[in-house]
């Protein structure tokens, strides 16, 4: 499942509130909608990097054939199976990396794939 969000932007300089586990502790369905218009922020020295989540894709784990936790639990989707809220990327086609959150339950595979994002703040080091 792909999805954007509505038309309605916050703006990207005011007070950032950082999301916690429990956020991402949910059906992978209900964070995509939940995630999309946040920003995403990284510190990179002393450069503040944002970018809006735009486009997102949900996996279901085990039950999911497009999902990596489709075959199973291994050392390279591990991440998928919790704690929720981690980090899971990987590289693809020898040119791109991807970025996923891991959601449910820990033991529990699901999580979200960051298909786009909107760059705000820091193009030049992105």
């Amino acid at each position: 499942m792909i999805l954007r969000p509505r038309q309605s932007r916050n703006d990207h300089r005011s007070s950032l509130a950082r999301l916690n586990y429990a956020f991402y502790n949910r059906d992978p369905r209900e964070v995509s909608h939940d995630i999309l218009g946040k920003i995403l922020v990284r510190r990179e020295g002393r450069k503040l990097l944002k970018a809006r989540v735009v486009e997102v894709e949900a996996y279901l784990g085990a039950g999911d054939p497009a999902a990596h936790a489709a075959v199973g639990r291994t050392a390279r989707n591990d991440v998928l199976f919790g704690p929720p809220g981690r980090a899971y990327v990987y590289f693809i086609y020898g040119n791109h990396w991807c970025f996923n959150v891991s959601c449910l339950p820990d033991g529990v595979a699901g999580g979200v794939l960051f298909r786009a994002l909107e760059p705000l703040e820091g193009l030049d080091l992105m």
